[in-house]
């Protein structure tokens, strides 16, 4: 899962995700401290939310045996991507 600023595309940190299985019941809840979450999700339906300064969107995801899913998640917020240091090149 990514998170990042609608229209600048920069990353976000401090996302509140929060996973329910297809019964309802929370199998994930926590803000998390960067801008990707790779979780290990055991094969089902799951609804995945995520918050973040009075903002929410929710995504339905079915997950397969030996599946992999990538989701994103954009938020209308004030963020930019930092300008590139031409020494990383170096």
């Amino acid at each position: 899962m990514t998170t990042a600023a609608r229209g600048s595309g920069a990353y976000l940190s401090g996302v509140r995700i929060r996973i329910a299985d297809a019964s309802g019941r929370g199998v994930f809840d926590r803000e998390v401290a960067g801008p990707w979450l790779l979780i290990d999700l055991p094969p089902g339906q799951y609804a995945v939310r995520a918050s973040l300064q009075g903002e929410t969107s929710e995504q339905q995801v079915t997950i397969g045996v030996a599946d992999r899913r990538e989701i994103y998640f954009y938020f209308q917020v004030a963020a930019e991507v930092p300008p590139w240091d031409e020494r990383l090149l170096r």
